[in-house]
């Protein structure tokens, strides 16, 4: 199976001069945690995520993270949400640091989505976002070629009781 079988063909994706308030919304709306940030001509720029987005909202989250401290240790003082309509995304954004080919194994695009953290990859051809991958999609991908019922879902002791 190749990554174009098992990619979304229309993932979550901003222009790079985009507010971070409004990648904050789409991201919110679509219970996503990345998005793909797009430039002229659909090329990919970066990603922006609920990460990033922390760190703009929340300047010691950095250090909360090291501490593993508490989140009731925030500064309610230091959080600012008045920076979101006037940020662009390109300002926040990180590299896009693995592009996938549509023509690529799933095997190892598997091993670059674990490398990565499971996040979103874009996929990209002739220069051109044609897509995005997830662990998710790949799932889902992986569940329909091998047509697992719903049913298979539950748990094996589950489905043992019920005679599934």
């Amino acid at each position: 199976m190749l990554v174009r079988d098992a990619m979304n063909r229309n993932p979550l994706k901003i222009n790079d001069n985009a507010t971070v308030k409004e990648a904050v919304e789409i991201l919110a709306l679509h219970q996503a945690v990345d998005l793909i940030i797009v430039g002229q001509r659909e090329c990919v720029v970066g990603m922006a995520g609920v990460e990033e987005m922390l760190r703009l909202l929340i300047p010691e989250f950095d250090q909360l993270l090291e501490d593993d401290a508490h989140p009731i240790k925030l500064q309610p003082y230091r959080r600012t949400s008045d920076a979101l309509p006037r940020t662009k995304v390109s300002e926040v954004m990180r590299k896009a640091e693995v592009l996938l080919d549509p023509n690529q194994t799933l095997q190892s695009a598997l091993r670059l989505l674990l490398k990565e953290g499971g996040r979103t990859l874009p996929v990209v051809a002739e220069g051109r976002l044609v897509g995005g991958l997830s662990a998710s999609d790949l799932v889902r991908s992986l569940m329909w070629r091998h047509q697992v019922a719903p049913s298979m879902l539950r748990p094996a002791e589950e489905r043992r009781k019920r005679g599934v």
